[in-house]
């Protein structure tokens, strides 16, 4: 049966539950604020999220419609406890951000195993424990946003770990949604450029910084707020028969 979706709800999420991970600080954080603003109840998770003065401020501001639990996506055993507790507070989700990530930067001669599994195990296999955690969750179907980066299609120096993560997350959602297709379970993912965020505006203020914008064809980094219309577009109904898909949120940068 098809569903018509009219113009007045086309990207609408409102009474919607999504789970955030990673999201205590950057685009999490912001993602957090603006899915409630839209109207979802969020359910934001990151390793220390119960200590988190920024999560405490979203709890002050709205109230029952946010929820923090803490999660350390790199292990199914954290995974696993937090689902438990959300299960116990939450008849369903409808969405899921993948957004927890992490880098150390050192050429692939240099990285050490336990750096290599620290980048992997936070980049690729918590969202794989999210995903298959929160997918009997997804009773009527829903949305996964996975968040990979630029590095996944373009080769940096000292960002192996890192670039070899993402390009699999990319798979992985490819994957998950094949097989979750019938399930009315979409799963997309977002490629960004640079974001600005407190972790790295320092690097991006600096002349190593301004190289990078200056291959940027629309000549700036983003903004989180950049990635708004594209986290809306893929919860949201406006993309119902999107499923696999890559969107891009670069300034062009992956064209160059």
């Amino acid at each position: 049966m098809i569903t018509t979706v009219s113009n007045n709800n086309l990207f609408d999420v409102s009474g919607k539950v999504a789970l955030v991970t990673g999201a205590s600080s950057g685009i999490g954080l912001h993602l957090c604020g603006m899915l409630l603003d839209y109207g979802c109840r969020v359910i934001g998770v990151s390793r220390r999220a119960s200590q988190s003065a920024a999560l405490g401020t979203l709890s002050d501001r709205y109230g029952d419609d946010f929820f923090t639990i803490d999660m350390d996506v790199r292990f199914s055993e954290s995974v696993k406890s937090a689902f438990d507790t959300i299960e116990n507070e939450f008849n369903c989700i409808d969405i899921v951000v993948n957004n927890a990530g992490t880098v150390t930067p050192r050429r692939a001669v240099d990285t050490s195993q336990k750096d290599w599994g620290s980048v992997v195990d936070t980049n690729l296999t918590g969202p794989f424990l999210v995903s298959r955690s929160a997918i009997p969750l997804m009773t009527s179907g829903g949305s996964i946003i996975q968040i990979a980066s630029i590095g996944a299609f373009k080769a940096f120096i000292g960002l192996s770990a890192y670039s070899a993560s993402k390009a699999g997350l990319i798979m992985l959602a490819r994957t998950l949604a094949l097989e979750l297709g019938s399930q009315s379970i979409r799963v997309n993912i977002i490629s960004p450029g640079y974001v600005i965020t407190p972790m790295n505006s320092e690097f991006l203020s600096g002349p190593q910084g301004e190289k990078v914008r200056k291959q940027i064809p629309l000549e700036r980094f983003a903004e989180v707020s950049d990635l708004d219309g594209a986290i809306l577009f893929l919860a949201s109904s406006a993309s119902k028969y999107v499923t696999g898909a890559c969107l891009h949120v670069d300034g062009g940068w992956e064209i160059v």
